[in-house]
């Protein structure tokens, strides 16, 4: 079944949202989606080396996890990028992240980036010493939607 963002997009064009399933597979390639489109009625096809873990392979580059915005996700039910950045964190221990703040001012920036840290470490157990902070201003009008911190995964 389709969760999240995939969710809210079914639902918004009328999909039946239950006709959708996203799973990860292992692979020993570079990442790739692929999306299969199978007649009603027929059986689904046999996903090979299928992942549920946050284990990712070692070698990948740095990559953006997730992130909030200023008006929130704007879609029901909402994803918790935070918590699901934190569980990649937790099965890669030697992984690390960066995170990105940005805001009106840049002590209220490095007020919401203390705010951050400070769940990863009581709520989800990441240790200080993964987690770096950078703060920036914010780069567009009031009234336009933007990245306001974005959770990069270093392997």
């Amino acid at each position: 079944m389709a969760t999240g963002r995939y969710w809210a997009q079914t639902k918004w064009r009328g999909f039946d949202a239950s006709r959708f399933r996203i799973v990860r597979a292992n692979s020993a390639e570079v990442l790739s989606v692929q999306f299969w489109r199978i007649p009603s009625g027929a059986n689904e096809p046999e996903v090979k080396g299928l992942d549920l873990s946050y284990i990712l392979p070692n070698g990948i580059k740095p990559f953006i996890v997730g992130y909030e915005t200023k008006f929130g996700d704007q879609i029901c039910p909402e994803i918790q990028d935070a918590r699901i950045f934190a569980n990649f964190l937790k099965e890669n221990r030697n992984s690390r992240a960066n995170i990105v703040v940005r805001g009106s001012s840049k002590r209220k920036a490095e007020r919401q980036a203390a705010r951050i840290v400070n769940t990863f470490q009581t709520k989800y157990g990441i240790r200080r010493f993964r987690l770096r902070t950078f703060i920036r201003p914010l780069q567009m009008p009031p009234n336009h939607d933007e990245d306001i911190v974005e959770y990069w995964y270093l392997p």
